[in-house]
Parts: C-alpha cells; sequence; structure tokens
C-alpha cells in the first residue's frame, strides 16, 4: 500500500513501512488509516499532528490527529531505530471529532448544510434533507449526525472524492460489484442479540397522544423525543452484521458497495486493507477484510 507525505511529495518506502491500515466505513466519518513507520530525519519533520498524507488507491488526502512515538532497544549504525504509529482521518472532517465553539441549531436543512455548518470542508455528491439539527456547545458533532441518520435510515459513505449520504435501502438496489462464494464467509449469526438491538421506537405527540414506529414482539422499546412516525419506523431500519470477508487485496471494493452471496445481496459496512511489510520481523501481509450486511428483520 502506497502513502505519500503531501508537503514533501514522499512515497514512505516499504522497508519505512512497517504496517498499515486503509479503512473505509459507513459512519460520519467514513474514510480513516493507520499506520506505522521506522522515522529517518526527513519523516520525523513531516510526519507531525496536522499533516496531510495521500493513502488509498485514488490518494485519498486524510489528516493525521494521533502521533504515538516509541524508541526501540535496536540500533542500526550507531543510530538508535525509532518508531511511529500515526492514525489519520479524511482531510477536511476533522473539525466534527472536536467539540463544537458554538452550538449549530438548523431547520428544514440537508446533511451536507450540517456538516458545512460544524466545520467540515468536503463536498457532497449526494445529500437528504433533514426536519432539523441540533448539536449543542460543547458536543461532538459525529453524536448528532449519527442520531439523525439512524432517523432517516441513512448511511454516509465515500466515493469519487466526495461524502454521499443515502438511504439504506437504496443501497441495495445496486448491482453486486463482486459474486462470493459462501463458503469464504466467515457467518455470524445471534438471533438474540439482533432481537435485543433492534428496539421499538415511541414519542408523545403535542396533543399528548403515543406516537408508535413499527411494533416488533420481544423486543425493547426506547423512548425519542419530538419524533413522527415516518422517524420512529426508520429507526427500525437498520442494517445488522452476518459476517465477514478475508481476501487478497483489493483497494477497489470498499464500504457502500453490494456483494452477492448465494444469490442475495449483502452491504460492505466496513472494508480494510491491511499490508504488513515484515521490516521488523513477522510476516507480509497484503489483504483485505470486508464486514458485510443485511437489513434487520
Amino acid at each position: 500500500m502506497r502513502i505519500i507525505v503531501e508537503k514533501t511529495g514522499r512515497v514512505i518506502p516499504a522497508n519505512r513501512l512497517t504496517r498499515s491500515v486503509f479503512r473505509t466505513d459507513l459512519i460520519p466519518i467514513p474514510v480513516n488509516a493507520e499506520f506505522s513507520v521506522v522515522l529517518d530525519d526527513d519523516l520525523e519533520k513531516s510526519l507531525i499532528d496536522g499533516a496531510i498524507v495521500l493513502a488509498g488507491e485514488a490518494g485519498t488526502r486524510l489528516t493525521i490527529i494521533k502521533v504515538s512515538k516509541l524508541d526501540t532497544q535496536m540500533v542500526v549504525q550507531d543510530k538508535r531505530i525509532k518508531i511511529a504509529s500515526f492514525i489519520a482521518v479524511l482531510a477536511g472532517c476533522e473539525t466534527l471529532i472536536d467539540p463544537l465553539s458554538k452550538a449549530v441549531i438548523l431547520d428544514d436543512t440537508s446533511f451536507a448544510n450540517a456538516y458545512r455548518a460544524c466545520g467540515c470542508k468536503m463536498k457532497f455528491d449526494k445529500d437528504i434533507p433533514l426536519i432539523n439539527f441540533i448539536s449543542a456547545y460543547g458536543a461532538i458533532p459525529t453524536i448528532e449526525v449519527a442520531h439523525c441518520l439512524q432517523q432517516e435510515s441513512a448511511a454516509i459513505y465515500f466515493s469519487n472524492g466526495k461524502l454521499n449520504v443515502q438511504r439504506l435501502r437504496k443501497f441495495f438496489m445496486q448491482e453486486p460489484l463482486l459474486t462470493i462464494d459462501s463458503s469464504a464467509v466467515a457467518w455470524v449469526s445471534n438471533a438474540k442479540v439482533e432481537q435485543n438491538k433492534v428496539a421499538a421506537f415511541m414519542s408523545i405527540a403535542d396533543d399528548g397522544s403515543v406516537v408508535e414506529g413499527t411494533q416488533k414482539a420481544k423486543t425493547p422499546v426506547k423512548y425519542v423525543a419530538n419524533a413522527d412516525a415516518r422517524r420512529l419506523k426508520n429507526m427500525n431500519e437498520i442494517l445488522v452484521t452476518r459476517g465477514s470477508i478475508t481476501r487478497p487485496m483489493n483497494m477497489s471494493v470498499n464500504a457502500g458497495e453490494i456483494l452477492l452471496i448465494n444469490e442475495k445481496k449483502y452491504l460492505i459496512l466496513t472494508a480494510a486493507h491491511e499490508f504488513q511489510s515484515g521490516a521488523l520481523g513477522g510476516g507480509f501481509v497484503n489483504a483485505s477484510r470486508f464486514w458485510i450486511a443485511s437489513m434487520s428483520a
């Protein structure tokens, strides 16, 4: 996997890039990466908090938000080997994980407008409307975004250099990217866990009457303030993890894509592409792992 330091244009060589994981998800900040590097003087100066790196097949811009350094006990040519680990998130979205310096209150808006109001600089390609968006002073915007996504039964994904938001059922209207044999899937099946996680929701209308979403037997019931029947019903339509697949590295497959397994469509929740060079010992790894999901019953 190639990682480039944007400021210097330097590609981190394989003998210094000990491990990297490039990950796409269906979450408010849908791209992140973790990587570890054997530092030299130039890399130590350029790989700092706030620096931009280019990673992934398309050279996605990521901002480093965490740096952890370690001086090892190994010495080469009278110099102690220094290793640093980094966490980076999609550039332009890093403000979404910081507490807000002012309250954001929007009515008759959209996800793109909410992101911009919270300081996000990424552009949206696909968007959907929001009745309102409220994130208090000192709150983390991604928490409120996730709450709104559940109310709209939608998910954020990254494609062609832009953010997109789409309703969950629309994902399954896509044509499958790949057909996978079921024997390649480590299936997960736990009906009790699913039953307990997929709650029924209720609210109270202005006239004091009870507003109910989709009712299901033997499920928890949760109260949601100021929610109409449409949003309560949407909150029941969630993605449930069904299994995971490990395959040779294929960075063209990412979260939001559809896989066909046993003639049934599954949505990729998370795609993690891992590289380990073995530069400091250990084996060589160059693989992709996909977590797949379908809609709750």
